[in-house]
């Protein structure tokens, strides 16, 4: 006879079947005490089979793990990993997606990548940038991504992709220190769809292309492999070839 976890103060470390344990889980996820929520959001990071994560998603675990990722503590970054693997490993990895976007991830992503400080800096800005790879996998991320702006004065503001694209350049780190390699394959991403390629190819400041080609020749493999994929999906665009070719000497880059 199986045995339903007895009603107490602390998360099941393991999880089985039973529909109560992930409502606990959740609920868990959602209490006032950071001790709870610790190891609540631990015990969700240790779900790694399919079916758990399944469950994960079904009993309505995005939303407070979404909450959660800018919690200044190990809290937040285990909600970091967590939603990574829901949102890449999981059989509804599309609705974990959804979930996210539904619960205004991407604001919460952005704003920790730029304003993130202190000894974990690198650590907290390379997980917020790696899960925002995986929320711009889908369609309505990169939409999402691309309609978001940050201000710069009372009548002056940029597209985030170009705050994200400057802090890529300004902080080129080898290594695992390389707080935005992530950038790369979300340049990838966007470009996929007609406003992100012309956000990099027609926009006023139509030089973003040429300030990322160098990047072609970074000894960190997720950057040269970003910028590779993001030129591919340019390529597609047949009216931007001449002004590849001749203009941004695209073949000098590549070859």
């Amino acid at each position: 006879v199986k045995r339903r976890q007895k009603s107490t103060n602390q998360p099941s470390k393991e999880m089985d079947n039973d529909p109560v344990l992930y409502d606990q889980l959740v609920e868990f996820l959602s209490s006032d005490r950071d001790d709870l929520k610790l190891a609540a959001v631990q015990s969700a990071l240790a779900i790694t089979d399919r079916d758990g994560m399944e469950k994960l998603i079904q009993h309505k675990a995005i939303a407070p793990l979404t909450r959660l990722i800018s919690h200044p503590t190990k809290i937040g970054s285990c909600a970091i990993e967590t939603l990574q693997e829901l949102t890449s490993s999981a059989m509804s990895y599309h609705q974990a997606i959804e979930d996210c976007i539904d619960n205004n991830i991407i604001t919460r992503l952005t704003e920790l990548a730029i304003s993130s400080s202190g000894k974990s800096r690198n650590k907290n800005v390379n997980g917020a940038l790696s899960l925002l790879t995986n929320i711009t996998r889908m369609e309505r991320g990169c939409v999402e991504l691309l309609g978001k702006t940050m201000s710069l004065g009372e009548s002056d503001s940029k597209p985030m992709v170009h705050i994200l694209v400057t802090r890529f350049l300004a902080d080129s780190i080898d290594g695992e220190d390389d707080a935005y390699q992530h950038v790369a394959s979300i340049l990838q991403n966007i470009t996929q769809i007609e406003s992100g390629r012309r956000l990099l190819t027609k926009s006023p400041d139509s030089s973003l292309l040429a300030l990322i080609l160098p990047q072609l020749k970074s000894t960190n493999m997720i950057r040269r492999r970003g910028i590779a994929g993001t030129i591919k999906n340019i390529c597609f665009d047949e009216d931007s070839a001449w002004w590849l070719i001749n203009t941004l000497d695209i073949v000098n880059y590549i070859l």
